[in-house]
């Protein structure tokens, strides 16, 4: 049971760093789009 919640806190931690890079990253491709404006 206890290895069941780490994993799951885990699988929580990284899908939070896969959003945050992902957000991150959209941001950075609508900065250079409006450079390239």
């Amino acid at each position: 049971m206890v290895l069941l919640i780490t994993k799951k806190g885990l699988n929580k931690k990284v899908a939070g760093i896969m959003t945050s890079q992902k957000n991150r990253i959209k941001k950075e491709i609508l900065r250079s789009e409006e450079k390239l404006k």
